[in-house]
């Protein structure tokens, strides 16, 4: 009988003689997949399963151990509930020894093939029936493929097929792969451990594509560049924009161009057009034409001029943004250039965002914002870049300083749809966690990318070495200056006032009474100079507080240490004097210094106590006296950056013009309005005169010279702790000075978990000959400083510290399967099943709220925090059955919420069941109500 008859596929046609078989099945097919099985299991009872796998022409460059895999393959793209079912039953028919699977390496066909006209694929049943045919052991063979399906009966046509089975099935070049089979199911049963879900999604977003280069000329990114072009990848097919925040040196033009060759080669743009500074130009020339594309370079300071100047360029470049479509990608170098949007003449809105606005939104255009230096003032400077993004933002009717409006007001500064941050504390944070931006600094490719090698750590640019700094750290500690008489003032509570109302940053209420003693203990720290201001403000009731101790009182207690401290020298202060010896060594050295101060009058004693102790040292000081004795931060751009210049040439190279009348100085002092943003690398020593009550202000004066260097060097962290000699269990009572230092080393030991340098050492000194950097810098404010001009932020988005946990973990990651399933407790107050599914080369992040019964909208960054965990993460005690059939049902879910799917290639990479801590014994009802009404 042949198959022309049949019409409904082959398992129509095998089910009647299936139900008859009742010894054995052997099946010789192309290939095997769970789905095949499972249409026929029913059926098989407790007869004995040989599958011999591998007799298909389109197999013949399959390699044998590839096979299982595949077979797991297919398995993840199933999306029936019944998965765990079939793979249970047919674990259990392998345990009990009645399915074997073997692959054969002799890809030749039985004679019978070509002499008799019968196709490869054959099915014999109790050794007396075959069914031949084109017939593969898959769920497409069995239910859509009756090619050419023939009925064997014949004893003589039947014994010979049995002979050519068992010829191969018992051949030397024949694997058993059941063992192999069975292991892989048995693991894919189990919940896997919550750190494999969490690293897998790392992994997943970090790929990287094989892709040869253009030409030899071409630059290939490194290994840390490549991550950054991955994640701006996504963010410009999501959102048609991206920004990414990248130190000088990383290479964001290497990396803005490999961008581009990858959107290129998917067909996603056709044309690049780059605006940037003019100096840079040659630079953008040689890498677009080295990647082979099609490009237009302009200088973006033709953006703003007025449509009358029209010169050649000015025409050329209005012709590109006319032509301009969908096919193009915009790169905006050096993106900090449009941080003010309007003009400081008139205040009207420059031409540029006229030009550049307009053609981003209707010709729906993909934007790349570079820069190394996005904030100069307020927040507005982020936000004004943004706006040059695509505006596909969330609509959210609040302007950025928190003011509510009205849909469809036209007022252009509200913009719903563009991208922003609010102006608050808490606007640095805010930015790097929005979808379209990516901050990576120095400090994190250090951690993860660098070589290790005996002469240290460095990351390679091409050929040239650049070298991370070995670190020394140093605990000096000093006498305190007048401990008694301070410390008895202090306990007759002379700096305390009545309570004073405050809102913390969580917009939570404290009160407190111990402002001007904070302020007191800080300054008695940090020099007499400073101290002696404190007292003198207190004495003279200055500070806007009502004090509990009078002011008779105040004076009497507070005026002999007034005079005390007028009358201590330089020389008689020992922690002046233990500064002077060590940058008298450093200056032997012949290495630059910077000094960082807590209070702006200690840098001016500093300052003045070194012109007389230590003369033959240039010093500059960032903080200037002006008049009635009050001091100030100097000018920014007029007084400040020459003496940055001058004492850091090499690193502000790029900055000095000839023009410049520059000295070389030998010690830096500044205030923490300069620990971060600033370029100082020429230096190799940093000195907390003043210990910062936080680690991350530590971590950001070390940033300044934690940098790459073009030669191996030892950089020399020196902090400075006051050292109480007496009474000093009755000093905890009266002051929160070693309260304080105690805290902060607490803070330092968890801050250690990821910069793994302690800053405040146990021991006086601590030696550090690989740095894995520190990297988990969040700047809380930048001040007042205008740091436009200068290199970069210290900090990187929330997805690259999840790279570091992946570099870290990277050996175990690599083994670790795809189609894996777990569930585990998170601080979140949802119920959430969390799926990674992957379709045509794109990962797609899908989380399903079981009490709202739908998918939740999420970010890739907001994922990434709410899965993260560790190898002590315990699974949860949840029914595997449970979370199979939530997460099948969010696949089915997601693929009809998306239009043009092939569910067929829908492959799940992951799973997990979200429970929140406070469910603990009460979500397995949250569960069934949400697979009932899935």
């Amino acid at each position: 009988m042949r198959a022309d008859h049949w019409n409904k596929g082959a398992l129509k046609f095998f089910i009647p003689y299936l139900k008859q078989a009742r010894e054995s099945l052997q099946v010789a097919t192309g290939f095997f997949t769970i789905q095949g099985y499972n249409l026929i299991r029913s059926y098989l009872s407790d007869i004995s399963v040989q599958i011999l796998v591998g007799f298909d022409e389109t197999a013949i460059d399959r390699l044998k151990d590839l096979l299982v895999d595949q077979i797991m393959v297919h398995l993840s793209r199933w999306g029936e509930e019944n998965r765990r079912a079939a793979v249970l039953d047919l674990v259990e028919r392998i345990r009990k020894g009645r399915i074997q699977v073997v692959e054969h390496g002799n890809r030749e066909w039985v004679d019978a093939r070509v002499r008799n006209r019968d196709h490869g694929k054959v099915y014999i049943l109790d050794e007396r029936v075959v069914l031949s045919g084109s017939v593969n052991l898959t769920l497409s063979g069995l239910k859509y493929n009756s090619e050419n399906l023939t009925l064997v009966e014949d004893p003589e046509r039947v014994k010979y097929y049995l002979h050519q089975f068992h010829k191969y099935w018992n051949a030397e070049d024949t694997i058993d792969l059941t063992q192999s089979l069975l292991d892989a199911l048995l693991k894919w049963l189990k919940l896997s451990s919550p750190l494999d879900i969490y690293l897998k999604t790392i992994q997943s977003l970090v790929r990287e594509e094989n892709i040869t280069p253009p030409r030899d000329t071409y630059k290939m990114p490194v290994n840390y560049q490549l991550v950054v072009v991955e994640r701006a990848l996504r963010q410009l097919k999501g959102f048609g924009g991206a920004m990414l925040v990248a130190s000088t040196g990383l290479g964001k033009t290497v990396m803005a161009t490999h961008i581009a060759l990858r959107l290129r080669r998917e067909n996603q743009i056709y044309n690049v057009i780059v605006f940037s500074p003019l100096q840079v130009q040659p630079d953008w020339r040689h890498a677009l034409r080295s990647a082979g594309l099609s490009y237009d370079i302009f200088t973006r300071n033709l953006l703003d001029r007025p449509g009358k100047r029209k010169g050649r360029k000015m025409i050329e470049m209005e012709e590109a943004l006319d032509q301009i479509d969908e096919g193009y990608l915009v790169i905006i170098d050096e993106s900090q250039y449009f941080r003010n949007r309007t003009r400081a003449k008139d205040g009207r809105r420059r031409q540029s965002f006229n030009r550049l606005i307009p053609v981003i939104e209707k010709k729906r255009v993909k934007v790349l914002l570079l820069t190394a230096t996005p904030f100069s003032k307020e927040v507005e400077d982020l936000n004004n870049q943004l706006r040059l993004l695509p505006h596909t933002a969330e609509k959210i009717f609040v302007k950025a300083d928190g003011q509510f409006v009205l849909p469809g007001m036209m007022d252009d500064a509200i913009a719903p749809r563009a991208w922003r941050v609010m102006d608050g504390p808490e606007f640095f944070e805010e930015f790097i966690n929005l979808p379209v931006a990516t901050v990576i600094s120095t400090s994190q490719v250090a951690k993860d990318f660098a070589e290790h090698t005996d002469e240290g750590d460095f990351i390679l640019f091409g050929e040239e070495k650049r070298w991370v700094p070995r670190v020394e750290v140093t605990k000096v500690k000093v006498p305190v200056l007048l401990e008694e008489e301070v410390s008895s003032a202090m306990e007759q509570k002379v700096f305390l006032h009545r309570s004073l109302s405050f809102r913390d940053r969580k917009n939570r209420w404290y009160r407190s009474k111990m402002i001007i003693q904070n302020k007191a203990e800080i300054s008695w720290m940090s020099s007499p100079l400073a101290f002696r201001q404190v007292i003198k403000d207190t004495i003279q009731g200055l500070d806007d507080v009502q004090y509990i101790r009078p002011v008779k009182k105040r004076k009497v207690l507070l005026t002999p240490i007034l005079s005390k401290l007028d009358s201590i020298k330089p020389h008689h202060d020992p922690k002046f004097e233990a500064l002077r010896e060590y940058l008298r060594t450093f200056k032997q050295e012949q290495r630059k210094v910077i000094v960082f101060t807590e209070r702006q009058l200690t840098a001016i004693y500093l300052e003045r106590a070194l012109a007389e102790r230590l003369p033959f040292l240039k010093v500059a000081n960032t903080v200037k006296e002006i008049d009635n004795g009050a001091v100030a931060l100097k000018s920014f751009n007029d007084e400040v950056m020459p003496l940055i210049k001058g004492f850091a040439p090499q690193a502000n190279q790029d900055k000095i013009s000839p023009r410049d009348k520059l000295v070389d100085y030998d010690i830096l002092i500044a205030t923490d309005a300069y620990s971060t943003g600033v370029n100082l690398q020429d230096a190799s020593v940093v000195i907390n005169y003043d210990l910062a009550w936080t680690p991350d202000v530590l971590i950001q004066r070390a940033g300044r010279v934690l940098r790459f260097w073009k030669i191996p060097r030892r950089v020399h962290f020196l902090v400075f702790v006051g050292d109480f000699k007496k009474n000093i269990e009755g000093k905890k009572k009266t002051h929160n000075v070693e309260k304080r230092l105690r805290k902060l080393s607490l803070r330092g030991k968890q801050a250690q978990k990821f910069s793994e340098l302690p800053l405040i050492t146990e021991k006086d000194r601590a030696s550090y000959d690989s740095l894995g950097s520190l990297s988990e810098v969040t700047i809380e404010d930048i001040g007042v400083v205008d740091i436009g001009q200068l290199e970069e932020f210290s900090g990187v988005s929330p997805f690259l510290r999840h790279i570091t946990v992946l570099k870290q973990n990277e050996e175990y990651a690599n083994q670790i399967p795809n189609d894996i399933t777990s569930a585990y407790h998170y601080r979140g107050d949802k119920m959430l099943l969390y799926l990674l599914l992957a379709y045509e080369k794109e990962f797609h992040l899908i989380l399903y709220d079981l009490k709202q019964k739908r998918l939740e909208p999420t970010k890739e960054d907001a994922l990434l925090n709410l899965i993260q965990c560790t190898a002590e993460t315990p699974i949860a005690n949840v029914s595997p059955d449970m979370i199979e059939r939530l997460a099948q049902k969010s696949r089915l879910l997601w693929i009809k919420q998306n239009k043009n799917i092939d569910l067929d290639k829908v492959e799940r990479i992951c799973s997990a069941l979200l429970i929140p801590h406070q469910m603990e014994t009460s979500f397995r009802e949250m569960i069934e109500d949400s697979m009932k009404s899935t």
